[in-house]
């Protein structure tokens, strides 16, 4: 390796000279390079170049007019980004092959996603830094790890959760562009490689051809149309009874579809392809397809040409109504949207549309006067007219509200929701100096479920006083109601979204019941699997579980335990 590295050459040249120095990269030679120097023929005229320093000095001669100045000039840029290419270590090939594997493959769950985003940070980070000098090796891990992805187990809790993943995905498909670029894939073969990705049954993202048109290029684009013309003229009758999802009509349908909405965004073409594949939306689709081609005034005579009511076209005709500046006509449709729809989401347009008419306290108004009369209906969003009323400092109303809210949540499960509901209904009694006596409220009302209906509500109680850091409240009750290791674990896992430290005793202490309680043969692999878990917690939270399996080893050491640790690689 030499001395320096491309961060030295870029630092000791200027922008303009280093541009000029990456053109003439492949007008270099020959170029030798030993301990203390690099000497090469750079350009058209020969210009001989030295390169001396040491401990990152980077000192370079040239034989050209600028360089006989002393400066640094494109020929020795030219000559030192080679020399860091050709001296550069070659990458370990089967430990990023090992790395993909490994994400790619992973069990996803909320519990362990911080975990999987980590690693999948520190892994492409590495795959885009070799790209830089091996895109050939980098190309085809781009394209395993896009398809292991594709493939991959997860069970998502929220949307949140689930665009941690997709971004991940989207910057594998950014990086093999990027690979594909430094070092060009056959257009044939890559699109064929493309539509056979997308004829498969991932779980969780499709992979665009659009984003993909900058390795593609035409011929390669060309080739995938012609590709998926052929697959769609060959398709068999469809049968009715055939659950078989690869080359399935529905899926041929959802490609075809995809690629004119990208490419050929023509009202024509695609209603003829919608009469073709009715699907809900199609509408709407072509207007989207016309609005991202620019052709703003069409997409608009195309919406106000149809029924309204539906509501993905009235968002998208709103919308285009503000790209076009008629902000009378969107206010119009979004109170329409919000009248069908009183959602906080469908509010906060309403009032972002009122806003240049001057009109926001008008909407707010008549709004609240909406939600009023579909409360005495039975109807409407709760939330919102309890978050209205605390706007208009009307906080008796919006506490009873929030009382009536956190009452309605079912007695079994629904953790998250009654969490998110209780300290809602705190919020709303604290304007009228009523915190305590909501408090202690709303733990009557759950300790009265729990003595109505067992064990299954006294767990929403429970998960409830662990919370809110009642934790010796918490498990007294937990006694009380002698709650299994099923009803444990279903609490630590809701816990350890958010706390996993909280959640450590918890699952702990479910799985020791599991165990204790359990007769089969089942409770020792129930039992690993929450050590798993357990790991992954230890692991967010920054504390050693090491000495908590040895603990949970030594209380429980049997051979069923052992083993099936040994599969959960504990």
């Amino acid at each position: 390796m030499v001395w320096f590295t491309n961060d030295d050459v870029v630092a000791r040249a200027d922008t303009e000279r280093y541009q000029l120095g990456l053109e003439l990269y492949e007008q270099t030679g020959p170029l030798k390079v030993f301990a203390d120097h690099v000497v090469a023929t750079v350009g058209d005229d020969d210009y001989q170049v030295r390169l001396t320093g040491a401990d990152g000095l980077l000192i370079g001669e040239c034989s050209c007019p600028v360089g006989r100045d002393g400066a640094f000039c494109e020929h020795c840029v030219a000559a030192a980004v080679m020399a860091v290419d050709v001296t550069s270590p070659p990458p370990d090939t089967g430990a990023l092959l090992s790395r993909v594997d490994a994400l790619g493959g992973a069990m996803l769950r909320s519990a362990n996603l911080d975990c999987w985003a980590d690693d999948a940070e520190d892994l492409l980070l590495t795959l885009e830094q070799v790209t830089i000098d091996h895109p050939a090796v980098t190309r085809p891990l781009y394209q395993r790890l896009l398809r292991r992805l594709g493939h991959n187990r997860a069970d998502f809790d929220t949307q949140e959760d689930r665009q941690v993943f997709l971004d991940v995905a989207e910057r594998t498909t950014a990086g093999l562009v990027q690979a594909c670029v430094g070092e060009a894939m056959d257009p044939d073969e890559l699109a064929g490689w493309v539509l056979d990705l997308q004829l498969e049954e991932t779980q969780h993202f499709f992979v665009e051809v659009a984003d993909l048109v900058e390795a593609l290029g035409t011929r390669g684009v060309a080739t995938y149309r012609r590709r998926l013309d052929e697959i769609h003229r060959n398709l068999p009758p469809e049968d009715i009874d055939d659950d078989e999802p690869v080359n399935s009509h529905g899926a041929i349908a959802y490609i075809r579809e995809q690629f004119l909405l990208a490419f050929e965004p023509d009202v024509e073409v695609l209603s003829a392809f919608y009469a073709e594949n009715p699907t809900h939306g199609s509408d709407v689709s072509i207007a989207q397809a016309l609005r991202s081609a620019g052709r703003v005034g069409k997409a608009i005579s195309w919406l106000e040409g149809l029924q309204r009511g539906n509501y993905q076209g009235d968002v998208e005709l709103a919308e285009l109504y503000e790209l076009r500046g008629r902000d009378r006509d969107a206010a119009r449709i979004r109170w329409n949207i919000f009248e069908s729809f009183p959602r906080p989401h469908t509010y906060r347009a309403l009032l972002a549309a009122a806003e240049p008419l001057n009109a926001v306290e008008y909407a707010k108004n008549r709004a609240l006067s909406c939600l009023e009369a579909f409360e005495q209906r039975g109807g409407g969003d709760d939330g919102l007219l309890a978050e209205l009323y605390e706007l208009h400092g009307r906080h008796r109303d919006a506490a009873r509200i929030r009382w009536n809210i956190f009452e309605s949540v079912p007695h079994q499960g629904y953790f998250q929701l009654r969490e998110r509901h209780y300290r809602a209904l705190l919020a709303a009694a604290e304007p009228l100096n009523a915190v305590e006596y909501a408090r202690n409220r709303a733990f009557a009302h759950l300790r009265d479920q729990a003595a109505r209906y067992g064990p299954d509500a006294a767990a929403s109680l429970v998960h409830l006083l662990f919370a809110v850091g009642d934790v010796d409240q918490a498990w007294e009750v937990a006694r009380a109601y002698d709650l299994d290791g099923r009803e444990l674990a279903h609490i630590g896992r809701a816990r350890a979204r958010q706390h996993p430290a909280d959640a450590i005793p918890i699952l702990l202490r479910a799985a020791e019941l599991t165990i204790d309680r359990r007769s089969d043969y089942a409770r020792y692999t129930r039992a690993a699997e929450m050590l798993a878990e357990l790991k992954e917690l230890h692991q967010r939270a920054g504390s050693d579980f090491a000495d908590c399996l040895e603990r949970f080893k030594a209380a429980y050491h049997q051979r069923p335990l052992l083993t099936a640790l040994t599969k959960v690689d504990l």
